[in-house]
This record gives C-alpha cells, structure tokens and sequence, in this order.
C-alpha cells in the first residue's frame, strides 16, 4: 500500500501545481493497481477532482462522487475505514466545484455538484438552500434571455426557465425557514 499512498500523495501534488495529466495518470494508476483496497476512494476523490478542474465534468466523475457518497454514508458491514479521504473532503470538493462551475456561469453543473453533495446526507443549511436558489435562478435567466432570441425551442425554454424559477423560489422557502 505504500506505492499507492505515495502515488495518491504525488497526484495531489501535481494536482495542485495544475498538472493535472500527470495527477490524473496517478490516480488512475492507484484505481487500478489498488482495486479493492482502502486507497481506492481516495484516488476516486482525486480522478474526480481533476475531471472536474478540467472543466469535464462526466459521467465518470459523477459516478466517482456517487460511489464516495455511498461507501462514506453506507459503509458495508465489516469494511475497512477508507485511508486519505474523509466525508468533509468530499464535501469540500463539491463545493468548490460548485463555487468555480457557478462562478464561470455553468449553472446546469454547478447544480449537478449540489445534487451530489445531497448524497452526503447531510443537514441542509441556510448556506446550502441559498446556493439551491442562487443556481436555479441564474439558470433560470440564462433560460429566458435564450428564449428572447426566438427561433426553435424558445417555448420549451420559457418553460424550463418557468421551473427553474419555482425551484428558486422552493429553495429561498427553505433558506428562510434554516435562517431563522
């Protein structure tokens, strides 16, 4: 397990100097030299995590956040603790990944990143309801001002903008209930 703590070590390592071929080819190294041991959710974290920074969010690294969210929250009986990685992290990731995905105005994705910190299970928060809104709004008018340009489609568009906004307008009723 040694060479695959190290590898895990170097890919964050890389990954944060923004080499993230290199960090990439290192996690993927560990997720197939250390299937099935107690290294693998944390270089899942990591392959998920450079996908992400990437700016390709997938179905792999989709798939990534969901395994950790159910080995994290549902441990299966008898398992061994998972080495390097804890619920906080993965928590922490999506958030970010939040943060940066609706900072650079991809809302559908920064919605995603909030759909699989759900999975954590942990306790919506006054912070968390607003980023609910805040997503599902600004979707909402990137909806509308398509549809303004006409042309095919800008019904259907005027209605998913029509539910983005009552989904907003879900999430501030919950944000004022936590906030209070």
């Amino acid at each position: 397990l040694n060479d695959g703590r190290a590898a895990l070590l170097l890919g964050k390592v890389d990954q944060a100097r923004g080499e993230l071929t290199n960090a990439y080819g290192l996690y993927q190294e560990v997720i197939v030299s250390h299937a099935g041991t107690t290294l693998l959710p944390a270089a899942r974290l990591g392959r998920a995590e450079v996908l992400a920074l990437q700016g390709t969010p997938n179905d792999q690294m989709t798939a990534d956040y969901e395994h950790l969210a159910k080995i994290l929250t549902q441990p299966a009986a008898g398992a061994p603790a998972p080495k390097m990685i804890s619920l906080k992290a993965v928590s922490d990731s999506l958030a970010n990944n939040y943060s940066q995905y609706y900072a650079q105005g991809r809302y559908r994705s920064a919605l995603e990143f909030l759909r699989l910190a759900k999975l954590l299970g942990q306790p919506e928060t006054a912070v968390t309801a607003f980023r609910w809104a805040q997503a599902h709004e600004a979707l909402a008018n990137e909806l509308r001002k398509q549809a303004q340009g006409g042309g095919s489609g800008a019904d259907q568009k005027l209605e998913e903008a029509n539910q983005e906004d009552a989904a907003a307008e879900d999430a501030e009723v919950r944000q004022a209930r936590l906030a209070t």
